[in-house]
Order: structure tokens, then sequence, then C-alpha cells
């Protein structure tokens, strides 16, 4: 397994955290959710800063997400960083 790890910054004017959940709610998750190789997700985050952590089944198929993510940019949402790292192990 593999995972996609995202961090943004949030522009506090143009986005608030409910705002920003909602955006993840409809036009992300759905998304990634039909992406090959989905397993599951996480997001956090606060009024600054969010975080995503999206499992795939192989490193090619989270390569592929990243990608994508990548090229989405909404106005007021920085990637920060977006890497692809290999699950060792989970509790």
């Amino acid at each position: 397994m593999y995972v996609t790890f995202t961090a943004v910054d949030l522009d506090p004017a143009k986005w608030d955290t409910d705002a920003a959940i909602r955006m993840l709610e409809t036009q992300l998750i759905p998304g990634l959710k039909q992406a090959p190789g989905f397993v599951k997700g996480t997001w956090f985050g606060n009024e600054h800063a969010g975080h995503g952590l999206v499992m795939f089944e192989t490193q090619e198929q989270a390569s592929g997400a990243l990608q994508e993510i990548g090229s989405t940019v909404l106005d007021g949402i920085d990637v920060v960083s977006s890497n692809v790292y290999e699950v060792h192990t989970e509790a």
C-alpha cells in the first residue's frame, strides 16, 4: 500500500474551516473515491492549514492521484507539499 500526503495553506480571507470542509466533501473526495486503487482517506486541519492522507493499492495509483491533486489549484489554497510514501505498518 502507498499513501499520498498533501499539506496546504489556506488564505483565511477566502476560506474558513466550514467552506474548506464543504469543498472536500463535494469536490475533492468524490473524485478521489473513483480513482483507481483508492482504499481510504483522512483529511484534517485547522483554520490556517489542511492535510490529506489518502491510501492506494499501488505506487503508480498513488502517483497518478498525486498528479491530479497537484493540478487542482483553487484560489486561496496553496499546496505546501505533496508526496507519495510507502505504508510500512498500521495499527
